[in-house]
């Protein structure tokens, strides 16, 4: 019998160049409370037969909660996913070298070294490797802990080459380090989109400092292309409390909580340049109040989605005053699938559908079934 599951839904899904690519058809997700060894209870979205999740026994060797990353070929088949702690195969088998992800004093003393899974909503993403078609940069932020404090101060990727282990993939690179050493940054707020007409990535974290560490990777490595200061003063809670996006087309960027609201820039995806930022004030959040909320784009990148507890939020950016396009959609009806289905995370989904989950401990999803409608028809 499934057990009650904590959702927290992907937010690995990247933009690709060709809409015909089909590398994020499959997500993968779920956990019981006390499984047995090997019995996972997985549930699964499988894009290429439908858009309705399916559960299996055992198909999964991991708890999936958290950080959660899944890559597909072309075609839609899946190659490799990842709770955080280990890489998974095809065949749902953890790849020979695939273990100790994110390894250091944090699952030493918080998951006993045991790793079955690994904390965070938006820390983690896979990108193909630019310059070869077998090989796979898996980005992540490893926590920190100096027996005091729990922080994050680097972004590390680990590779994987699908050539190796009969075709079924290993690891060759681990937790290898691409900013420079001890950069402070937040939980959450890690996203990417690919540079125009060329074969490279831009990719954004949030620096503790405010602001916005761009990232790009070509065919020479990792380089830190700029850093954007944002006219914010992070709270304490700013870390962990929101996301970012890219749009679908690529030239604008989202970020948004609950304390610090909504700074939308526009985006060269070219050059990599920031520019025309405009902010918007949704609601008030006292700073000592835990409030984790989300940001979503439309699939035609004109209506960005902001889900807040209780509240979702469209907001029309083709509007040069972005207060005339807000308006809120919908109200959590109080319903409870055992425990409260608050609006929390979101995730654009190839059907053009957005997917919604809740805190924790819920059977069900809340969906956006015509995003690209403006106002209440979506």
């Amino acid at each position: 019998m499934m057990k009650f599951f904590s959702i927290l839904i992907i937010f690995h899904l990247i933009i690709f160049k060709s809409k015909a690519q089909k590398e994020d058809y499959f997500w993968i997700f779920g956990y019981d409370n006390s499984p047995p060894v090997g019995n996972n209870e997985t549930y699964f979205f499988d894009f290429n037969v439908g858009s309705s999740p399916k559960g299996e026994a055992g198909l999964s060797p991991l708890w999936i909660r958290g950080n959660n990353a899944s890559i597909c070929d072309a075609e839609g088949n899946l190659l490799f996913y990842t709770n955080g702690c280990h890489v998974v195969d095809r065949n749902h088998e953890i790849m020979p070298n695939g273990s100790g992800i994110n390894a250091g004093n944090f699952l030493e003393e918080f998951r006993q070294d045991t790793c079955a899974h690994y904390p965070g909503i938006q820390d983690i993403m896979i990108l193909p490797d630019p310059v070869n078609e077998n090989g796979y940069y898996l980005l992540h932020k490893t926590i920190e802990y100096d027996g005091v404090n729990v922080f994050l101060n680097n972004v590390k990727y680990t590779y994987i080459d699908l050539t190796l282990n009969g075709g079924f993939g290993d690891v060759t690179f681990k937790n290898m380090d691409i900013l420079p050493n001890d950069e402070m940054i937040l939980l959450n707020y890690f996203t990417a989109i690919s540079k125009e007409f060329e074969q490279g990535w831009w990719i954004t974290t949030i620096g503790r400092n405010e602001e916005i560490i761009l990232i790009y990777l070509d065919n020479n490595g990792f380089s830190i292309h700029d850093r954007i200061k944002m006219p914010v003063e992070f709270v304490e809670n700013s870390g962990g409390s929101g996301t970012t996006k890219f749009s679908p087309d690529g030239n604008d960027f989202a970020f948004y909580n609950a304390y610090d609201n909504l700074l939308l820039y526009e985006f060269d995806r070219s050059n990599g340049d920031f520019y025309n930022l405009r902010q918007l004030n949704l609601r008030n959040i006292n700073p000592t109040d835990n409030v984790i909320s989300s940001v979503e784009w439309s699939p035609n990148s004109r209506f960005l989605y902001v889900a807040i507890l209780d509240e979702l939020y469209q907001i029309d950016t083709w509007e040069d005053n972005l207060e005339d396009g807000l308006v809120l959609i919908d109200t959590w009806n109080g319903v409870q699938d055992p425990f409260s289905t608050t609006f929390l995370l979101m995730a654009s989904a190839p059907d053009c559908k957005i997917y919604m989950c809740s805190g924790s401990g819920t059977f069900s999803y809340h969906v956006i079934n015509k995003p690209n409608e403006k106002g209440p028809a979506c």
